[in-house]
């Protein structure tokens, strides 16, 4: 009798150790997104808060994407706002280990038929782009924001992560004064020497501008 006690002791703590090997650690992250930061480098409105508010055809796209060291997508989270005076709040379960978070801004229509920017090819990190749909907005409607940060998990209580996004690009204003004087003008138009065509990451979750040049 002895001698079956003694092995089923042996089998319970061979099947513990074994399990306790397999066990992950985890803990709820929370993220704390701020995209006022987008705008708040552009001082100059023609109207006081024009830049700040979103006409109620078209909503503040916040999203968060979370990537391991590996470059890998673990997480994702999207919310719209109505303005960019918000936070954004995302709690996330994590394992213990590094990673990446790229938080992104844009501005979109309420039923998605117009998107200043489209993000493809984001399941893995250095494969990801953000694309001109050559949309033109007024009203700072293509005002991209792009931040990343590098974080960890220790397993033990984490603070919250904050992150501020920043605005990807410049924004002008252009005014035309008099243009009545002139009967035999048609049109205006704005030209440009270069348009911007796509951001593109690396594994390390920096992005790049690429540019064409325009024809007048």
């Amino acid at each position: 009798m002895k001698k079956y006690i003694i092995l089923m002791l042996a089998f319970v703590a061979a099947f513990t150790s074994c399990t306790n090997d397999d066990i992950t650690i985890s803990q709820t992250t929370n993220f704390k997104i701020n995209p006022s930061t987008v705008i708040a480098p552009f001082t100059y409105e023609n109207t006081p808060g024009e830049l700040e508010g979103i006409s109620s055809y078209y909503r503040l796209r916040i999203r968060l994407l979370i990537y391991n060291t590996a470059g890998n997508l673990i997480e994702e989270d999207t919310q719209l706002f109505t303005s960019y005076a918000t936070t954004m709040g995302v709690s996330k379960t994590l394992p213990k280990g590094d990673y990446i978070a790229i938080a992104i801004s844009d501005i979109i229509a309420n039923d998605n038929s117009v998107t200043y920017w489209d993000l493809t090819n984001y399941e893995l990190l250095s494969n990801a782009t953000i694309a001109n749909t050559d949309y033109i907005g007024d009203y700072g409607r293509e005002i991209l924001g792009i931040s990343k940060l590098s974080f960890t998990v220790s397993g033990a209580e984490d603070p919250d992560i904050n992150i501020n996004i920043l605005p990807a690009g410049s924004l002008f204003m252009i005014s035309y004064w008099g243009t009545q004087k002139y009967s035999d003008v048609e049109f205006y138009e704005l030209a440009v020497s270069k348009s911007i065509i796509d951001c593109k990451f690396d594994k390390q979750g920096n992005f790049t501008p690429t540019w064409e040049n325009c024809d007048f």
